[in-house]
């Protein structure tokens, strides 16, 4: 990994502990399980009601800097199976998402 890289993914992992951290934020989901893992924990400090994220289908790949992981979603059927409590007025939901060909 180059110095820019490592600068980067080390910004990245600063801001996520700032995110985690936010009152506001229920869940997120840093995709740092331990390789091969079924399940993504979630990193938010106060969501710690929400079950992990089960992996349907989708295999670990590197993420978007060396040492960052990621999922990669080939089938249709790939997907992350979340479950969140109680009942919601509304829910906010974003994603990161990198297309190679």
């Amino acid at each position: 990994m180059n110095e820019s890289q490592r600068l980067a993914l080390a910004r990245w992992e600063d801001q996520g502990r700032q995110w985690n951290l936010d009152p506001r934020l229920k869940l997120r989901l840093d995709f740092q399980d331990p390789q091969g893992s079924r399940s993504l924990k979630n990193s938010a400090a106060l969501g710690q009601e929400i079950a992990p994220g089960t992996i349907v289908g989708c295999i670990w790949t590197q993420g978007r800097w060396p040492e960052k992981k990621a999922l990669q979603f080939r089938s249709v059927s790939d997907r992350v199976r979340l479950s969140l409590p109680g009942s919601h007025r509304q829910v906010t939901m974003a994603t990161w998402c990198s297309f190679t060909g």
